[in-house]
Order: C-alpha cells, then structure tokens, then sequence
C-alpha cells in the first residue's frame, strides 16, 4: 500500500539490467495483472524528462490497451498540463477526444507542478487497480526536471503503492553544469555513486563481480552453448575477465578467432575484436551509433549510411544476431543503438577525430533529410561537426521546446549552451538569450542564478529596458530570499529613478507619516489614464516602488511601508487601472498593520480596492487584493475571514495568473499564521508539508526560511520535539540575512523561545527575549499591533516560566509580567483580552494570591479565546482552569480540552498547555 523504491548499483557491464530484467519477468508469470512500465536515461539523450520518457510511452501503450471506459477512470481530473508535458498521451483515445488547450495560459511553474500532479493522480488510480512497477535503467544520467518529477510521484503521504527500481552505474564522472554564460552556471544533475541522491530515501542493492568460481562455472556455460570446441578456455576466459560478466561474454565470442591465447587484457579490445572484422558498411553503422550517443531512429541511421532500405535490413539483422545492436522495433521510426554501453565507448575512442567529426555531419544531415523534429539532437550533431552556427540555432529552437515541456532546467542549460563564448550572435540576440534563460531560470526556482541571467540581458540593453531588467534581477533575488543582494541591486535601480531606501527604521517612519498625511488629504481618487499616455520613466517609477514595497514588504515592513506611501502615490499621479489596483490592492496590506485600530480604514480601502479590481478584470489584481485583505483580516485578529482571504487568493493566483510564486508565498505565510491562532493544527502539518515541499522544489529560499521559523515551527511541538524546532530554525537563519532585524529574526525568536516553554526552560526563553528585545525594540516591529502584542505576550510568558522555574527573581520577573499584560489589554482588541486575562490568571496562581480571581479570570479567556475562534489557547486555558479547579468538575475541563488537543494530532497536551499558559499546576 505504500511505494517501495529500490537502486540496483554496480559497474558498467557487471549485470544490472540482466538481473532487474529477469526479477521483472518472473514478476510477470506470478502476477498477471502486473504492470510494467520501463525506461532508460542517456548520458546524451536529447529529450526532456529522460528518465520519464520511455516510462510514459508505455504508460500510454498500456492506457490505449485498456478498455475504453476503464482508461477513462485512470486519467487525472484535469490531464490537459500532463498532455502538455507528455504529448504521446494523446495516443490514448479517452485522452486525444478532449479538447486541445495549447499551451495553458498559466504560470509556466504552476502549470508544471499541475502536470506532476496529475502524473502522481494518474499512477496512484492505476497502483489502487493493478500491480504497479516502474523500471528506469542507468538513473545516473536523469536530468533534474525528471528527479523533481520522480520527487513528486513518491513524496508522502498517500503516494502511489508503486515499486520503483533503478540501475545506477557507479564509477560515473559527475557531470558537470552547463556554462550559462558569464560566469552564470547552473547546478547539474548529478550522476552520482551508489544511488547517491538519485532516488532518496531508497534501498540499495550492490551488483559486485562474480567470485572465481561462479566465473569459471559462467565461461563454461557460455562456451558449451556458442563455442563447445573451445572448452579448455574457460579458465583463462574467468581469469582474464576478472569476474566481470561482460567481459566473460565478450571473450567466449571473440574465441573463435584464436586470439585468446594472447589474452586481451582490456573488456574494450574484445568489444572492439568483432566490429573489427565485420565489413565497412556494418562497420559504419556501429561508427554511427557510437556516435549519436543515444538511440536513433532506424531510418534516419540508413541515411547516415547511404544504405538502400534492403542493406541496411540485413546488416541489422546481423549485428542483431552477433549481439552488437538492439532494436526497439523494425519500423524506420523505431530506435536502434548499439548492445551495450561499453561496446559504444570501445568503438567511440578508435575513431580518429577526423572521421568522428564526419560521422557527426551524416548523421545531421540524415535528420534533417528525414524531417525528424529533433531540435537538440540536430544542435548536438552539428556542434559535433563544427558548424558552429547551425548548432546554435537549433540548441535555441530546442531550448523553446523545452522551455514548452515545462522542463525548466533542461531549458536553462540549453540557453546557457546558446550563449557561450564561442557561438555567434549578436548582442540584441544575446540580450533576448539572457533574459529567456532568466525566466527559464525564475521557473526552475533558481532565483539567484536567473538574477545574474537577467543582469547580463541588462547590460546590453539601453534606458527603459535595462532598467526593468535590473529590476527583474532584484526582484529575483527578494523573491528568491536574497535579501541583501536584492536589497543592494533594488537600490541601484532606486538611484536610476532618483529614489533611494530609508536609512534607518525611524527615518522611514518619518516618510511614512509625511506621506500618509498627504495621501489623506488628496484622497484616493485619479483620473484613468492608458499607459501609451504616460511617460515610460514615470511607469518605471511606479513599477520600481511596487518591487521595494511587495518585495521587501515581509521581511523590513517599516521601509517598505514608507515606499508603499510612494508607491500609492505615484500610481494614483499617473492613473493606469492596473497600477492603480495593484497599489489599492498592497495599501489594504499595509492598512492592516494598525489592527483593529485601523480596521474602519481597512475596511473602507479594501471596498475601494476589490471595486477597483473587478472593474479592470485584471485576475492578478483581484487576487493582489484578496491577498492583502487575507494579510489585513489576519493582522486585525479576524483569523477565519484572513484564512478564507488566503485560500481564494490562492485559487485566483495559481489558476488565473502567471508569474505570481511570490504573491503565493505571502498568501501561504499568513494562511499557516491563521490556522495557528484558529489551533487547526492538523490543518497546518497538511498545509506545511506541502508548501514546504513546492519551496524545496523551487529553489525558494524565502519560502524555505518562513516555512521552518515562526508559526510553521508549531509543527514539531505537535509531534512533542522541541529539539526538531531548535534545530529547524538555527538552520533556517544559517541561511537568512545577517543584517539588521526583520520579521524572519522575530519568528526565529518565536520558534525557539516557543520550544523553551515547551520544555519548560523558562529561564533559557527569557534570557532569549531580553538578549533581542533592543534590536526588535529599534526594528519599529512593535508599530504593527499583532506583532507588538504577540511579543509582549511572548515575553511575559517567558517571565512567568522563568518565574516558576527560578524562584528568587519571581518578583521582577512576575512585574515584568504584569506590565506587559496591561500593555496588552490596553489595545482592546477581541483577541487581546482573554490573552491578557490568561497571563494575569498566570501570575497570580504563581504568586499564589486571589486563586478566585484566577479562576474568573481564566473562565473569561476560555469565552474570550472560543469567541476569537482560538481554539489551541482555548484548549489551554480550559486545561489549566480544570487542573486549578480540580474535583469532577476540572477533571472533565481537562478531559475535553485533552481530547481536543489530541483531535488535532497534539501529543502531549501537558507541554503544550505549558507552553501558551505558563504558572499553572498543569495536571
């Protein structure tokens, strides 16, 4: 029921794909239902998703074999992203009567992660039907869009119940990344040893050489079935091939020409032995296929060879027969290579450069005599033969189709190939190379690399294009989680526009009190305008602060609020609907940070926005605005309506929008931030792993921090590990900025100041608070109400523990706690009283004064907190009512909140209880 993957490790030659082969047959004869599906990665394969290829063309043979109705309930709900990714399903009859969509007119990346899903969709119906089994040979040569795509069929939970076995050979060169152009490169997949990596997480199964005697008693069986007169050699044979298989075989036929006394002391010279002595015309088809590197079609090889369709038939019959080629088929279409690996590597370095290059011009030239639509073969062939120009017009065209196939990496090396130092091309088309592997880059996650990519089209660009490419690159890098790149390359695109960031928090404060007060008093309405009627450096302008105050916005929320005044500005100045709605759309984000202060303003800009938005029919500003009225509602305290907010937002933005991976990282902060004050943990761990992943996935280092600091850090809590969430947010800061104090350094100081109460080392969380209280003090966080109360609810809970477990400090420390409670009550919120009203019921059970006070106290923030729809502290408080109440009463509070803690995967309610409400006696 669940999937089981397997690597099957060993040199070249030694058996692997012998043994896997028959395993799979005798699979076959028990199970009949079994399906199979196989295929085979190239070292210079020219397809996108290699690993999947063969893979999915027999998947699709074995959907067209299956009656009609029950293919059609294999296929995934929404197939059309999978065809896109895998043509050759529209061999499928229940496929090919859908509608064609083209290309989805999606986010590239979210179109791809939709076809994995569909993939996964597809496999799991088939597994919960038949046997399942997936055979990929020489996995070492996998790319990294079919790792990412193996990665999403296998991830827990609910995988398919799929058996997954590969060949790796071991003893491979790790390949090396493609030169992307200057001193752009890009990580490869890597070959690897012994599985390394190919499929984590997998069982490993070493093919060593066979022992002396198992070698001896091989050669004898081998020479008793092809060469019986020879059988006095069979101890030579096992002893000069040194228990290597192939070597053996290759020895018992090469035999008959009576070389063997001299003893080939190398497995290349007795594969080169018999190709030696066939006749020119087979010899230049085993030349040929040496070369091509990879299976081609059968047609395409007789025209390399200037074979007439009867030649070429029989000699392929023969070096069928003399095991030196196999075939897939015996149409023109059907692939042919040579036997094995190590005969093309033999035949490959005989050949002298001359006759190499030629060899690469045949076979060129034959694709394209025959029309085989094979862009990146043709590139690879003819870069072989020195045509350097031609290589790169079709490595371009290849890229386009990869880029098509979604399969983003492939597509990145491609450019990367295109725009080397020695290929031709001019400098407007390098500038559109560059900034075609940047979006290819963007798509594949790697945010940094398509920065430098997007940098170098910059450079050869002039006035308004340059500059929205530099700003492209620091968009890349804030989205991606560079941030002091990001911010310093955001600061030169500033300076072009005559702009630069606030210095210092206070600084940007005092512009945004300045701003305010004149967006006030012009108010929000403009004069619609069309961008043909505005002045390209005023848009720029306008684009310019919209990257600062979406792009910085999550992380330095004080300088970014400053720019978003800018921002607004400037885009109600100019009037273009779009701009317009987009800054309405941040301007309720940013309303929000005032709580339920500002909750009339928030709720007045956000009718404004969402009126505007749907009057433009933008989709990427409606769901801009549900975005931002998610953020607002979560930072007023109305957790349900943010969660809900969030959730739609994220269906208009991945389904409706292209390019908006950042736009659906904020939305997916503040949903796990919603569902931790509703105490849907559950909700949370589901939500988490999946997020998490897409941002591994992605290269998202933004994503990746946020998601291991800070509310996500609950997560390890649930399952009572505190270590786990030390250690996740230690890792996740070993990555982030070391400059200044954002809002990522806050959740750090949460998540590990959360697993100290956990633990109940109170005195280790409030040294913790006070050691960072000055610099999140100087950061102006606390000017956003959510963080300010959340902070000072987190230090007076620290207060409290370290109260309790450090006794002769309780009265400054139980002080402290009180300030901050009052602080907290004083923002009148209907979240912040039953916070405030637990923390005083705290401190009084720890002094061990007014116990009935406490307990009205503790009644009134159970209501308070159910009111808030916050469940966990709801939960919490109940617990610790129950334990000071005690008899049947507060035995059955302790059994209710216990069982509903446990309901939502807590598993030890006592520690959390701890945790969010120190100083009680927690039963």
């Amino acid at each position: 029921g669940t999937p089981v993957t397997v690597v099957v490790e060993g040199e070249s030659g030694v058996g692997k794909s012998s043994i896997v082969r028959r395993f799979v047959e005798q699979l076959v004869a028990e199970e009949p239902e079994l399906v199979v599906l196989s295929g085979r990665c190239y070292e210079r394969e020219s397809v996108p998703y290699k690993a999947f290829d063969g893979v999915v063309d027999a998947l699709a043979q074995v959907l067209s074999r299956m009656p009609k109705a029950e293919a059609a309930l294999m296929l995934p709900t929404k197939p059309a992203p999978l065809v896109q990714v895998f043509p050759v399903l529209r061999r499928v009859e229940a496929i090919a009567r859908l509608p064609r969509h083209g290309q989805l007119a999606l986010d590239p990346a979210e179109v791809r992660r939709k076809a994995f899903a569909a993939m996964r969709e597809l496999l799991t119906r088939l597994s919960d039907q038949r046997p399942l089994v997936i055979v990929i040979d020489d996995m070492q040569w996998a790319d990294a869009d079919s790792q990412a795509l193996l990665a999403e069929v296998l991830r827990p939970p609910e995988a398919p119940a799929v058996l997954v076995v590969a060949t790796v050979r071991t003893g491979t060169a790790a390949a090396s990344g493609a030169a992307l152009g200057d001193s752009i490169s890009m990580p490869a997949a890597r070959p690897g040893q012994a599985g390394d990596s190919v499929i984590p997480g997998a069982r490993t199964i070493t093919i060593g050489r066979l022992s002396s005697e198992i070698a001896h008693e091989l050669a004898t069986l081998l020479l008793a079935r092809t060469r019986p007169e020879f059988a006095g050699d069979a101890a030579a044979i096992a002893a000069d091939a040194e228990g290597h298989p192939l070597f053996i075989d290759a020895l018992v036929r090469h035999s008959s020409s009576g070389e063997v006394a001299r003893g080939p002391t190398r497995l290349e010279d007795a594969l080169w032995a018999p190709v030696e002595r066939l006749d020119p015309s087979a010899r230049l088809l085993i030349e040929l296929l040496a070369i091509a590197g990879a299976p081609i079609p059968q047609d395409v090889l007789a025209e390399a060879a200037d074979l007439d369709p009867t030649q070429f038939a029989s000699h392929v019959a023969a070096l069928r027969a003399a095991h030196l080629v196999q075939t897939s088929g015996m149409r023109g279409r059907d692939g042919i290579e040579p036997y094995h690996d190590r005969l093309r590597i033999a035949v490959r370095r005989r050949l002298p450069k001359a006759r190499r290059v030629d060899h690469h011009r045949r076979i060129a030239l034959a694709f394209e005599t025959t029309a085989h639509n094979d862009a990146e073969m043709l590139a690879t062939h003819w870069r072989g033969a020195g045509d350097v120009e031609r290589a790169r017009r079709y490595t371009i065209t290849a890229a386009h189709d990869a880029t098509h196939a979604l399969a983003f990496d492939r597509a990145a090396k491609l450019y990367g190939e295109a725009l080397e130092p020695r290929t031709i091309g001019s400098e407007s088309e390098r500038r559109e190379l560059y900034a075609k592997l940047g979006d290819a880059l963007a798509n594949a996650g790697r945010g940094a690399l398509a920065a430098k990519a997007f940098q170098s089209a910059a450079k050869r660009a002039q006035g308004a294009e340059s500059l929205e490419l530099r700003r492209m690159a620091a968009d890349q890098l804030l989205r991606s989680g560079h941030f002091d790149e990001g911010v310093a390359a955001i600061e030169g695109v500033l300076a072009s526009v005559g702009m630069k960031l606030p210095s210092a928090p206070w600084i940007a404060l005092v512009y945004f009190v300045i701003l305010r007060f004149f967006i006030s008093l012009r108010g929000l309405g403009f004069v619609e305008r069309h961008s043909t009627e505005i002045a390209p450096r005023d848009l720029t302008r306008v684009d310019v602060c919209w990257s600062v105050a979406f792009g910085i916005g999550l992380v330095d929320n004080i300088r970014a609020s400053a720019f978003q005044a800018r921002h607004l500005a400037l885009a109600l100045r100019t009037g273009e609907p779009y701009r317009v709605a987009r800054a309405l759309a941040i301007e309720v984000g940013y309303c929000g940070r005032g709580g339920h202060k500002s909750r009339a303003t928030t709720d007045r800009v956000m009718k404004i926005a969402l009126a505007h938005a749907e009057r433009t029919g933008n989709p990427h500003a409606m769901g801009l605005t549900f975005a931002m009225s998610g953020v607002a509602e979560y930072l007023s305290g109305r957790f349900r309506k943010g969660l809900e907010s969030c959730d739609r937002a994220e269906r208009i933005l991945r389904e409706e929008c292209t390019g908006t991976a950042w736009e659906i990282d904020s939305v997916r902060t503040f949903a796990i931030a919603s569902l931790a004050q509703l105490g849907e943990l559950r909700g949370l761990k589901e939500r988490h792993a999946l997020y998490f992943r897409e941002a591994l996935d992605r290269g998202d280092l933004f994503g990746v921090v946020n998601l291991r600091v800070g509310h996500s850090s609950l997560r390890w809590l649930i399952d009572d590990d505190p270590d786990g969430a030390r250690a996740d947010a230690k890792g996740a800061m070993a990555q982030w900025s070391k400059q200044g104090f954002h809002i990522e350094h806050y959740y750090e100081l949460l998540a590990r100041t959360q697993a100290d109460l956990y633990d109940g080392k109170g005195d280790r969380a409030y040294a913790r608070i006070v050691e960072r209280w000055a610099p999140y003090r100087r950061s102006l966080l606390q000017t956003v109400e959510m963080l300010g109360a959340m902070a000072l609810q987190l230090r007076a809970r620290s207060a409290i523990a370290s109260s309790v477990a450090n006794g002769k400090d309780s009265h400054a420390l139980l002080a402290s706690a009180t300030r901050d409670a009052r602080a907290i009550a004083r923002v009148r919120a209907g979240w912040t009283t039953p916070l405030s009203e637990l923390l005083v019921a705290g401190i009084l059970v720890t002094r061990r004064a007014n116990e009935e006070r406490a307990v009205s106290l503790l009644r009134n923030a159970v209501a308070g907190f159910e009111s808030a729809e916050m469940r966990l502290y709801a939960a919490a408080a109940r617990r610790s009512l129950g334990g000071l109440l005690g008899g049947d009463e507060g035995a059955a509070m302790v059994r209710a909140a216990d069982d509903w803690m446990t309901s939502e995967s807590v598993k030890n309610p006592k520690r959390m209880t701890t945790m969010l409400a120190p100083g009680f006696r927690v039963p």
